[in-house]
């Protein structure tokens, strides 16, 4: 056994890992444990790290200054894993479940660290090889030469280890010095940065190209404050173009390796693991009370999902940063939209349209998805209309976000029409029936998307990298639809009868969508066995 590490052991835990990353159960099945794959999600994770890397390619192929080009390259790099690292801990490093699992079964503490710093390195150095897959081609074709790219490469796999090291060891520093609710709640906040900076980033860049092909960095000390400048200091040494500065950056992240590590393997262990799992039972729960809807919502299955929903935002930290990391999404969508709409000629689109399409659904999705999915029995014990639960998650949805969404956005547009004057009667009707325009065709987006995948609300487990891909699937869906949702508004805002007939269509398109909605749920239920 080298180093202590029961090697048939390391082989079968990573081996094991690896088969639950692409493979997990659900909450519920139709009538057998129906297993479905994950492997929908990691591919997504992989095509949107390579669309990133597409992106810093053309950069790295423009920008006048190799330095800053790399050095925003490892910039995102390292921000891009952080932010996935950091949204999705309990799957991706280390999760509660594994002292219960593995706690009583004869497994060495430093066997375990390695298989799950294995499996860690595995999955960052894929996620980073997808984003560097580009890169490194223009590296070797146009800016350097193969041993530019050698060295890029290298500094990739040592970066996103790095990065992966660092996350885990910082983790779990804090889990010991804060108390767990403190530590969820800061969590959070970091988890919304790097979110902001992360995607906000991929935004940026995709509206600023031109602006960036004049840019030039004069190298100087505090760049290399920057840990994105210590990699990059690898590829101007490679290069031939370095300075004593370079090759001092470029050894302090094999320094923190070696510092890290110890550290990391006590972060690692069975005994954290239980820590950890006894910490995430420990949530505590506000003594306020929790009021539903009321009158406004009439059944029985609506008031009890709605309140489910406000409590589980209370509880179950992966829910609740589903919900917030909405925010710094909108807030960039906000400053990067709000001149697309021009008021006066009742034509244009914002970003702000697309997150009013699109965030629905994702947020069904976060309805559907727990920690604590084995509950779900209760639904089965109940003496409740389970279909009827599946669409009271929707119309909560509606409810609770989409129309105060709906209306944030109106209102926001007719303030800017006042900005510019006060708004002629064709204006007022233009976001009137824009409003409208928006809210059906978000809701049938809703319907279609619960029609393809019926679920109770909090039943299904979390996958590795899910929430993270669920955020990026919006940043590219807000990206694709910001590009076409205008040609299709000048033609169905183009005049009066357009806007009737294009209303009318739609709520046509929503009572279909309800009826085979109906239709869909009601078979699916008919099989629906608890499988948790």
């Amino acid at each position: 056994m080298p180093f202590g590490i029961d090697v048939q052991q390391w082989r079968a835990l990573v081996r094991l890992s690896l088969v639950l990353d692409l493979r997990r159960t659900r909450g519920f099945s139709f009538g057998v444990h129906e297993r479905r794959g994950a492997r929908g999600t990691l591919i997504g994770l992989f095509l949107f790290q390579a669309a990133l890397g597409g992106l810093l390619a053309y950069l790295i192929a423009v920008l006048p200054d190799p330095f800053a080009s790399a050095t925003l390259y490892f910039l995102l790099l390292i921000a891009s894993l952080a932010a996935l690292l950091l949204t999705d801990f309990h799957t991706v490093v280390l999760a509660p479940d594994d002292f219960a699992i593995l706690g009583y079964r004869p497994v060495a503490s430093r066997t375990f660290f390695a298989a799950r710093l294995t499996s860690l390195l595995l999955f960052a150095w894929v996620l980073a090889l997808a984003t560097s897959a580009a890169p490194l081609v223009v590296w070797i074709r146009l800016a350097g030469g193969p041993l530019v790219g050698v060295a890029a490469l290298a500094a990739t796999l040592v970066a996103s280890a790095l990065t992966a090291v660092t996350v885990a060891t910082v983790y779990g520093m804090l889990l010991r010095v804060l108390p767990a609710d403190r530590l969820h709640r800061w969590l959070g906040y970091a988890q919304l940065l790097f979110t902001f900076v992360v995607y906000g980033s991929f935004l940026l860049l995709s509206r600023l190209q031109s602006a960036l092909l004049h840019v030039r960095v004069e190298k100087g000390w505090y760049l290399y404050l920057d840990p994105a400048a210590w990699f990059a200091a690898w590829l101007e040494i490679a290069a031939g173009r370095a300075g004593s500065l370079d090759f001092t950056a470029a050894a302090v992240p094999a320094v923190l390796l070696l510092l890290l590590g110890p550290v990391a393997a006590r972060r690692l262990s069975l005994e954290y693991a239980d820590r950890l799992a006894s910490l995430s039972a420990a949530t505590r729960v506000s003594d306020t009370p929790i009021t539903s809807l009321g009158p406004r919502i009439l059944t029985p299955e609506h008031r009890a999902v709605d309140l489910l929903v406000r409590a589980q935002f209370r509880v179950d930290q992966r829910f609740r940063l589903a919900i917030l990391s909405i925010l710094p999404l909108t807030v960039l969508y906000l400053f990067m939209g709000i001149g697309g709409a021009t008021p006066s000629s009742g034509l244009g689109v914002t970003l702000l349209d697309v997150a009013v399409v699109v965030f629905p659904s994702v947020l069904r999705q976060a309805l559907t998805r727990s920690d604590w999915f084995r509950a779900a029995w209760v639904y089965f014990a109940l003496p409740a209309d389970l279909m009827a639960i599946v669409i009271a998650t929707k119309n909560v949805v509606l409810v609770r976000f989409l129309l105060p969404y709906l209306l944030f956005v109106t209102a926001l547009l007719l303030v800017q029409s006042l900005s510019e004057g006060a708004p002629t009667g064709g204006v007022v009707v233009f976001h009137v029936t824009h409003a409208l325009w928006l809210g059906l065709l978000s809701h049938a987006i809703l319907m279609v998307e619960l029609a393809a995948n019926p679920a109770l609300p909090f039943s299904v487990p979390g996958g590795k990298g899910e929430r993270t891909w669920h955020i990026a699937l919006i940043t590219v869906a807000a990206i694709a639809l910001a590009e076409a949702m205008p040609f299709a508004y000048g033609i169905l805002f183009g005049s009066a009868a357009h806007m009737a007939a294009a209303l009318a269509g739609l709520l046509i398109i929503n009572v279909l969508l309800h009826r085979v909605l109906l239709w869909r749920t009601r078979r699916i239920i008919r099989h629906l066995a608890y499988a948790g």
